[in-house]
């Protein structure tokens, strides 16, 4: 690992204020320098501060010439999870007559041990990074659905377009938190179809007295009350413009199976369940009114005088 990539990761892991597993940042470092195993060492030093640090409590650099990071973890070791008595002798605490002898002792005693279990652990977190890489794979195959796992899990139409397909597998795990919101779904979709989206919320009357009382006869106090000419049952609705669109993409919003289709299928996963939508496209001629060899106008069909 040469000078400059060191600094670069050095900077990166200082700059973390989350707090993410280590597994974790090693991972993308690795992903996007040239750090290697090698230049990584761990050193756990117990969960007694771990209530208000993080993961990783500091870093250091061993050596100068072989630029290798330790990384001091806030995690149980194998010292930490064995029994005092195998590393701390009370015999050889009694030759220490004062209190902070005994500390020097205990601490002198605490470092050696830690420091025989050091390869361990390290191995130990090399198999837990192994693990954090192979999630990620696996996420990454799922995310590109080279695996139908999560469109069957979440009962996805596969006919829909591909790249819009990603998009909302991506989408659903924060379905909680957009579901309900109106401007934020409307984002969403924004972003999705790279179009300008404008919801109108408005309300209609879905009871027709006339149209009610031809299958069904009234009823008083069921569907019907006295003094009421008319009554109304409003229904919240949801007036979605897509657009402006060019005239040329029309049709693959409209066909079967088109972007049309992904966009219902996106109202039914966040738009709640007692709005009604009406989805609308705003289409335009991108090219506009043109006179040339190969648009030639036609009176009466293209232009009129």
């Amino acid at each position: 690992m040469n000078e400059d990539d060191f600094e670069k990761v050095y900077s990166e892991l200082l700059s973390v204020f989350q707090n993410l597993k280590a597994e974790i940042i090693v991972a993308e470092l690795q992903e996007k320098t040239q750090l290697s195993i090698e230049d990584v060492l761990i050193n756990n030093n117990s969960t007694f501060n771990r209530p208000y640090r993080r993961d990783i409590i500091g870093i250091e650099n061993i050596d100068n010439e072989s630029r290798k990071l330790r990384l001091n973890l806030s995690r149980n070791g194998l010292y930490d999870l064995l029994p005092e008595g195998l590393f701390h002798s009370e015999s050889l605490n009694k030759k220490a007559t004062s209190f902070a002898g005994k500390r020097k002792l205990y601490k002198d005693q605490e470092k050696e041990a830690r420091s025989l279990f050091s390869p361990i652990e390290n191995e130990l977190f090399f198999q837990r990074l192994q693990i954090e890489k192979n999630e990620r794979s696996l996420l990454n195959d799922f995310y590109t659905l080279k695996e139908d796992f999560l469109i069957n899990f979440w009962k996805i139409d596969k006919n829909i377009p591909r790249e819009y397909l990603l998009k909302l597998v991506k989408l659903l795990p924060y379905s909680y938190q957009i579901a309900g919101d109106l401007e934020l779904t409307k984002l969403c979709l924004e972003r999705i179809l790279n179009e300008k989206v404008v919801f109108k919320k408005t309300y209609e009357n879905i009871f027709e007295k006339e149209e009610r009382f031809k299958t069904e006869s009234p009823n008083l106090g069921v569907n019907m009350i006295l003094h009421s000419e008319q009554t109304e049952v409003l229904q919240p609705v949801i007036e979605a413009e897509i657009g402006p669109i060019d005239n040329e993409k029309i049709p693959a919003y409209i066909e079967k199976n088109g972007v049309l289709k992904f966009i219902e299928i996106f109202y039914d996963f966040f738009i709640p369940l007692e709005f009604k939508v009406k989805t609308s496209f705003k289409a335009i001629n991108k090219n506009g009114f043109l006179i040339d060899v190969d648009n030639e106008p036609l009176m009466g069909i293209s232009t009129r005088i």
